[in-house]
């Protein structure tokens, strides 16, 4: 498997993908996708994936400061930086989902009980640092030696490799996604404020 991912996949050592542009960029995205993953998870009982939704929304801010920053336009944004910023925004998205909409509003729900701040930071800390240790050996039965395709990863892969090969198409689809998301947004906030 290691043969393969070598042979296939790996793109020299000086790819860019570790870059703090990035991480951070993935962490402020995954921020906002959190909020609203609670509220939908909240409204609903589900959690939403976050990780095609955060390259799209990469993707259009880092072409905008093409525009505006030269330095940008020297060194663009990456289809490997991509991945690894939608890898930080979904460990931030996903956040929400790890009990939040879940586990205590079911203890509320069967019990009244409230739990305090510090209870809900252990709770989600407890799940935080499982979710991570289990990752690794799971990562390696699951990919590395069963190989099995996991659709959300097969669509993340696929949008990035559209985005950065069909760059005019994908602007026009990313200002739609962001246009849209603005409108939803506003919605929303009109019916909940207003109404």
């Amino acid at each position: 498997a290691a043969r393969w991912w070598l042979d296939n996949v790996y793109q020299g050592d000086n790819a860019v993908q570790l870059t703090p542009r990035a991480v951070v960029t993935g962490m402020m995205i995954g921020g906002v996708m959190s909020i609203s993953n609670l509220y939908v998870g909240l409204k609903t009982g589900w959690g939403l994936g976050v990780t095609i939704t955060a390259c799209i929304i990469a993707y259009a801010v880092f072409k905008f400061l093409e525009v505006l920053i030269p330095a940008y336009r020297r060194r663009p944004f990456s289809t490997l930086e991509n991945y690894t910023m939608s890898s930080a925004a979904s460990a931030a998205g996903y956040m929400s989902s790890a009990g939040l909409v879940s586990a205590i509003p079911a203890l509320y729900i069967t019990t009244q009980q409230t739990m305090d701040w510090w209870q809900m930071g252990l709770w989600l800390a407890a799940l935080s640092t499982l979710g991570v240790f289990m990752a690794i050996p799971l990562k390696r039965q699951l990919i590395n030696i069963d190989q099995l395709p996991f659709p959300s990863g097969i669509a993340t892969a696929e949008t990035l490799k559209s985005m950065h090969s069909e760059g005019g198409e994908a602007i026009v689809k990313a200002r739609a996604l962001f246009a849209s998301g603005i409108i939803g947004a506003a919605v929303a906030f009109w019916r909940d404020a207003f109404a």
